[in-house]
């Protein structure tokens, strides 16, 4: 279903307290940005929502979701955006070219209000200060696992001789799809394709810590966004 429908859908549901309506667009929204880690991984199998090739569509729902405050829908909206944009597509435009972009950032000057970004300007607040507080937590927690798994500590079970696989653990560990400042994807899926340089043991492990880190970037993801936690996310009625 195209976004226009289903914003469509919901501002009629909404106004004219047509329930099946709007419940039935909420189902949608609920399923392409769910509230658990789990339904997540299902939700990126196959989209209920037809994105096409209109402008910034996930910013569209973030538009709308704000609008009506479906605050289920923000956290993993936001994370999108943050995941999916640099930091001048957030503030601007992507259709001006760079250079009109750069000449006005160090000219201090504005751009005119069909140059801005489709966002909402409380949006775009949200989706800088958010994408700031992500990139300073993963780089936390990235020096903080390094340090970790170096240790022999880490795996007593590892099954190779000194100095084991530790060295390949931490090249493993620098590899970890979480730790893109440049598109912070917090909750990137594990990936086998790269373990191949430990054993088995040491393979189990960092999948282990892998995962314990997306399980608290997960936790964490609304706040980030000035929202609250997962259980307290209300949508308006």
């Amino acid at each position: 279903m195209p976004v226009s429908c289903l914003a469509a859908m919901l501002r009629l549901g909404t106004k004219y307290e047509i329930d099946y309506l709007r419940k039935a667009a909420l189902e949608i929204l609920h399923y392409e940005f769910p509230t658990t880690l789990e339904d997540w991984a299902i939700s990126t199998e196959s989209m209920r929502i037809d994105y096409g090739f209109s402008d910034d569509p996930i910013g569209k729902v973030l538009n709308l979701a704000t609008e009506l405050s479906l605050e289920t829908v923000l956290p993993t909206a936001y994370l999108l955006i943050v995941k999916s944009s640099s930091l001048v597509c957030i503030l601007f435009t992507t259709k001006l070219p760079i250079a009109r972009i750069l000449m006005c950032v160090v000219q201090k000057s504005l751009l005119d209000q069909k140059s801005a970004s489709a966002l909402e300007y409380s949006v775009r607040v949200n989706c800088v200060l958010g994408r700031d507080k992500i990139i300073s937590w993963l780089n936390e927690r990235h020096i903080s696992c390094i340090s970790t798994v170096s240790e022999a500590a880490y795996n007593p079970a590892c099954s190779r001789s000194f100095p084991k696989c530790s060295p390949e653990r931490i090249k493993l560990v620098n590899q970890f799809r979480l730790w893109d400042n440049d598109h912070p994807y917090m909750i990137a899926p594990w990936d086998d394709t790269q373990t191949r340089q430990v054993c088995q043991s040491c393979r189990i492990a960092l999948k282990k810590t892998h995962d314990g880190i997306r399980t608290d970037a997960w936790a964490k993801l609304p706040s980030f966004f000035g929202l609250p936690d997962w259980p307290d996310l209300k949508d308006r009625d």
